[in-house]
């Protein structure tokens, strides 16, 4: 993208250009989330078994969504204030 004055048509290419990076980036960015949530997952499922068995409730956050919660929040019903975060 040098300077002066550019043609309809190399302005039409470099947006083109410009909209497949866009596009490119984009996916980067997505299979980067996915392998950090499949990641997450992988390392929650390796503490879900020892959250089973303790009496502390246990819950887990991501993407400002509860994902996970042990169940000691069964025993007895929490209201939900006491749930805040």
């Amino acid at each position: 993208m040098g300077t002066g004055r550019k043609t309809k048509k190399q302005l039409v290419d470099e947006m083109a250009e410009l909209r497949r990076k866009v596009v490119s980036l984009e996916k980067i960015i997505r299979e980067h989330q996915e392998s950090e949530i499949t990641e997450l997952q992988r390392r929650i499922g390796q503490y879900v078994t020892g959250c089973k068995q303790v009496m502390d409730a246990y819950y887990v956050i991501f993407d400002g969504k509860c994902k996970f919660v042990n169940q000691t929040f069964d025993l007895p019903p929490l209201k939900p204030v006491q749930f805040l975060c």
